[in-house]
């Protein structure tokens, strides 16, 4: 399939989004949260466990989305790629 499948520690919670709704994906830097900096809210679309950085997902429908990762630049690469990819 064509989605982009997001899991938060153990796999709890998970959102699918299919790869043709991705409108665009851009980087952000944020502030570190103190402590662990786990900040879950996916009735909002935020989805982070570390970190200031991570990927803001635009879609064609339904609220945008922010992914943490330690590698914002390779996972917005990612997804650039395998979006281009279906729309071949």
């Amino acid at each position: 399939k064509s989605d982009l499948k997001i899991r938060f520690l153990l796999g709890f919670p998970r959102a699918t989004v299919p790869l043709a709704n991705i409108k665009t994906v851009e980087t952000y830097h944020g502030k570190r949260q103190s402590g662990f900096g786990h900040k879950l809210k996916p009735s909002q679309g935020q989805y982070h466990i570390s970190g200031g950085g991570g990927v803001a997902v635009m879609r064609h429908e339904g609220a945008p989305l922010m992914i943490s990762s330690p590698d914002p630049k390779r996972l917005k690469s990612a997804l650039d790629k395998a979006c281009a990819k279906i729309k071949e």
